[in-house]
């Protein structure tokens, strides 16, 4: 099992530091392909929490990976209210964070570790890595209706 942990102080930045963790951590598992989508939940999960958390407290953001098949972000921070998903209006700059982690990942929750706290999960699906189809050296289809070279390769066949 891939798992990796870092606790961050509740200060603005903790968000891109989250994003870094998990370009560094999915290039090292091998799941390049999986980086932009981690990393925006990540920034959605951290800036929610750093909001949530009172100055000079800390927040920590947990990434594993079950069974080759699902990404778990998880991130706990000091403030026991729960997430609310809200219907923000189009004209509204801010309060789409759960919107976007609700849009994103297959599912979302939270829990209470202890009573002071909360921990919001997401869980991305891990897709097999698209890659482009080798060129096969194959013969023009022509070649394989001449006679004289099937002939040719029937009878080394037989020699063999």
């Amino acid at each position: 099992m891939c798992a990796t942990e870092l606790t961050l102080a509740s200060l603005p930045s903790a968000p891109s530091t989250g994003r870094l963790l998990v370009q560094r951590y999915l290039k090292a598992w091998c799941m390049e392909h999986m980086i932009d989508k981690a990393q925006l939940v990540t920034s959605e999960l951290l800036t929610n929490a750093v909001k949530a958390s009172v100055e000079f407290t800390t927040i920590q953001i947990r990434l594993v990976v079950l069974g080759g098949t699902s990404l778990i972000i998880e991130v706990r921070d000091r403030n026991p209210e729960p997430p609310i998903l809200k219907d923000v209006a189009s004209d509204n700059e801010g309060g789409r964070g759960l919107m976007i982690v609700d849009a994103v990942s297959e599912r979302w929750g939270y829990y209470h570790p202890t009573h002071r706290s909360k921990a919001v999960w997401a869980e991305l699906l891990i897709p097999l890595p698209t890659r482009e189809p080798e060129y096969l050296n194959v013969p023009p289809v022509a070649a394989m209706d001449n006679l004289q070279i099937l002939h040719r390769v029937h009878t080394g066949l037989k020699n063999l």
